[in-house]
């Protein structure tokens, strides 16, 4: 067992076997695809980074919905949208001032999705197919708050939902500078947690420490070994 108090993440074995045989009885040259679901707030990050570990990618889509509002033909077609409002002092689009407009009005979050979604899924699924064919990592872990909704459950193996306590998560988010409100009007704009939660093969409680979550996403592992269970 690995010791993950003392590391972020954690080595996959080198052999094919684990996670990579039972996912892919037959062929080995494909590159196994975790998702990674939860509430906001939950830990999904530190879970897709541990379950990476060394030698995985993580794909997270957040990061591709910041890189997006950085385009020059998106962040146009943003303050043609929505207004001048939405910029910062340097002229760049003001994330912040922007999801509090849209997430009050569910026509204009439709309408910012329609403007940066096909770019963000287009470079997703660019990641997944490098990471899936390329031979160069081990696993590649999809972090994606809309993995359901977003329709990215049938391009992973398997779904690994993270759940922590309401009270424990808005914790998590003040320091994102959100309070209660928005933390309620963002998960609204999202399916419930209970769906998240059934469509998910595995659930880590992320209630307690590191120590708990590296044990959590380490038996998970161990399930998707052949021989166990």
């Amino acid at each position: 067992m690995v010791d993950c108090e003392s590391r972020s993440m954690w080595m996959w074995p080198q052999a094919p076997t684990g996670l990579m045989s039972r996912l892919f009885p037959m062929a080995r040259e494909s590159t196994p695809v975790i998702g990674v679901t939860g509430g906001i707030g939950s830990g999904k990050s530190t879970v897709a980074r541990i379950l990476a570990g060394d030698t995985g990618l993580v794909i997270d889509a957040d990061k591709w919905g910041h890189e997006a509002l950085r385009q020059p033909e998106i962040a146009a077609r943003v303050i043609a949208e929505f207004g001048h409002g939405v910029l910062s002092d340097d002229n760049s689009i003001n994330r912040k001032a922007l999801g509090a407009l849209v997430f009050h009005s569910p026509e204009k979050r439709a309408a910012l999705e329609a403007i940066v979604h096909p770019w963000i899924r287009q470079r997703i699924a660019s990641e997944l197919a490098r990471g899936r064919h390329s031979g160069e990592y081990r696993v590649v872990v999809l972090d994606a708050p809309l993995l359901i909704e977003g329709g990215w459950k049938d391009h992973v193996d398997a779904i690994v939902h993270v759940d922590a306590p309401f009270q424990q998560r808005l914790e998590r988010v003040r320091e994102r500078g959100w309070d209660e409100e928005m933390l309620k009007l963002r998960e609204k704009a999202q399916i419930p947690l209970t769906e998240k939660r059934a469509n998910a093969d595995y659930v880590i409680n992320n209630s307690g420490g590191f120590e708990s979550l590296c044990e959590q996403s380490q038996a998970i592992v161990k399930a998707l070994e052949p021989g166990d269970g």
